[in-house]
Formats: structure tokens, sequence, C-alpha cells
């Protein structure tokens, strides 16, 4: 697969004022090394989001996660998941 091997995630840290802090996970490279499967990326960038913002809770999104992915597919989504959410959860105190 072509085309970007990095995904970039800014998020807005103080909305009040409109500052941003910026955090960059190189999303298909670690779906491709890790899992071995490109088309994962998506998913760990919802991990990253939520670890880092917590506007949805790591057990909404694993549920909703469960319950529309293939069966055959659950596992390696909810690992995607899960290796996204702790990157973002880490990150988090560094973007303060």
């Amino acid at each position: 697969m072509t085309g970007v091997q990095t995904c970039a995630l800014p998020i807005l840290v103080n909305p009040g004022d409109g500052s941003a802090r910026r955090y960059g996970l190189p999303a298909m490279e670690l779906a491709r090394e890790t899992f071995g499967k490109e088309i994962v990326a998506n998913v760990i960038m919802l991990g990253c989001l939520s670890g880092l913002t917590g506007a949805v809770s790591r057990e909404s999104l694993r549920k909703a996660i469960s319950q529309n992915v293939p069966a055959k597919s659950v596992e390696v989504n909810l690992r995607a998941f899960d290796e996204g959410f702790k990157r973002g959860a880490e990150a988090k105190p560094n973007l303060n």
C-alpha cells in the first residue's frame, strides 16, 4: 500500500483559547508491524484519541468494536484499540 505512513492527530487541549497540541502516531506502520494488518490503523487511532481525551470511555469503545466488527476480526481489533489507547494515555501528560 502506498501513501501516508504516519497519521498526525491534532488534539485541542484548551478549546477556550483555541490553543492546540499535536500528537503524531505512526498508525499505519504500527498496524503493519504489530498486527500484520494495515486495516486496523483506524482502530489504533480511535484508541489513541480515547486515551488522549477521555471523550468516550475505553469500555464503551471496546464494546462497540466487539459488536460491530466481523467475529473473526474482534480480537485483533481489540488489541489494536488497546495499543492505541495505551499510547494516547501515555502521551496525555506531555500535551499539557
